[in-house]
């Protein structure tokens, strides 16, 4: 099951786009959600993508999530209404936009178990 009935908050686009549904994590937060994207090299949260074939990922807490193989996934901007034109998935629009690594291969990983990460590097 989902780490703390979380239920799905992260969708795979394509290859190397997943997007990241963040409203929950906003409001825990009570920041605004350009701080939460923004790129520059200070960012204070860090995105992961972990995946596990024996399906020995733990929430850690404060420590992330331990187990498995992870990778640092690269935030954008939020998707777009006219990003998601002729897909099946509209209700993205707004979410946030992570790329993934080019060593992932999503055929692979989607037969694991995943789980998207946040770390706040302020604490």
């Amino acid at each position: 099951g989902d780490f703390h009935q979380q239920k799905a908050r992260a969708h795979w686009l394509s290859k190397g786009c997943i997007a990241l549904r963040f409203d929950w994590y906003m409001h825990w937060y009570q920041q605004k959600p350009m701080h939460f994207w923004r790129r520059s090299e200070d960012s204070q949260f860090q995105f992961f993508l972990h995946a596990s074939d024996g399906a020995e990922l733990q929430d850690c807490g404060s420590d992330g999530v331990q187990g498995g193989q992870c990778w640092k996934l690269t935030p954008q901007q939020r998707l777009a209404a006219e990003d998601l034109t002729n897909s099946n998935v509209p209700f993205l629009a707004g979410c946030l936009r992570l790329m993934v690594p080019e060593e992932v291969d999503p055929r692979e990983a989607c037969k694991q178990k995943l789980a998207v990460s946040i770390r706040d590097t302020n604490g």
